[in-house]
């Protein structure tokens, strides 16, 4: 296995991780996003509920604050998620200009040894047809 042939594999795994890492990252902001819609979805649903009831009206004030901490740290971790996340989109695009660069140098490689191959094969071929011309010209068979 060449150099090359090594190098493409390293930068297509570290590109490979990287991916990972942000499909991961994406699918956890997408996950906390939903979190956050459940809340306020049940925000209101309570609000609705306190509005009829004696008690709900009483308890409310303490669940409405303990639901805005929870709606700020969800808020406070989807932005931290989301500049990680951005992070690691700018680092599978440099990960993949890596593995593109000796992507390209391995086919540039493959192409000239393919061509000097296709050379090689050419002469045989010309000196066989050169060798049968010989004998041909001279009478043998």
């Amino acid at each position: 296995m060449s150099s090359l042939e090594n190098l493409v594999r390293l930068h297509r795994w570290a590109l490979d991780e990287k991916r990972q890492k942000l499909t991961e990252l994406e699918q956890l902001l997408r996950t906390m996003n939903q979190d956050l819609e459940r809340l306020e979805r049940h925000l209101d649903k309570e609000s609705e509920a306190a509005a009829t009831s004696l008690e709900g009206t009483l308890a409310y004030p303490s669940f409405v604050a303990a639901m805005m901490e929870r709606r700020k740290n969800l808020r406070n971790s989807i932005n931290e998620i989301s500049h990680s996340a951005d992070l690691a989109r700018e680092e599978v695009n440099v990960a993949f200009q890596e593995f593109k660069k000796y992507e390209l140098a391995k086919a540039n490689d493959d192409g000239r040894e393919a061509k000097k191959r296709a050379r090689r094969e050419q002469l045989q071929l010309d000196e066989q047809a050169m060798q049968a011309h010989i004998r041909k010209a001279s009478g043998e068979r």
